[in-house]
């Protein structure tokens, strides 16, 4: 895991199971390349669009991945692990802590301890509580 993150943290690229993604990537490179098989199209407006992928496997996690695009530019990442609920629990605050607290120990494990601020953007565990969710975003600079 140690090479992952360092290449990640480097040159904020991610190497999930089918593609790399990166601040390199854009929107047509997107399009064109094996991420785009089996993704779906979420909408967007203005000049924004995003993309749901299939599975994705990311330093020995299962995670959803969300891509966002602003232009042809890949602006933001979002990464949730996946894991199964039961019934009522996906929109359970303790639930969701709890998911936060995994995504951070899976940051820990894949890049060190925070902060983590890079040349290329940042990446940060966050608690939504209006949605009742946990993600990690990866906000990449222009």
């Amino acid at each position: 895991m140690q090479l992952a993150a360092k290449r990640f943290s480097d040159t904020g690229e991610l190497s999930p199971s089918s593609g790399s993604i990166g601040p390199r990537l854009t929107l047509a490179g997107f399009l064109e390349s094996p991420l785009a098989t089996g993704a779906r199209a979420l909408g967007g407006w203005a000049s924004w669009s995003s993309f749901e992928l299939t599975r994705q496997l990311i330093c020995g996690a299962h995670f959803s991945a969300t891509l966002r695009f602003q232009g042809e530019r890949l602006a933001l990442v979002n990464l949730a692990l996946i894991e199964e609920l039961a019934s009522g629990e996906d929109w359970d605050e303790a639930v969701a802590l709890a998911k936060r607290g995994r995504h951070d120990a899976w940051l820990a494990a894949c890049l060190g301890p925070p902060p983590y601020r890079y040349l290329w953007g940042t990446v940060e565990s966050v608690y939504d509580p209006r949605s009742v969710s946990s993600s990690i975003g990866v906000t990449y600079l222009e």
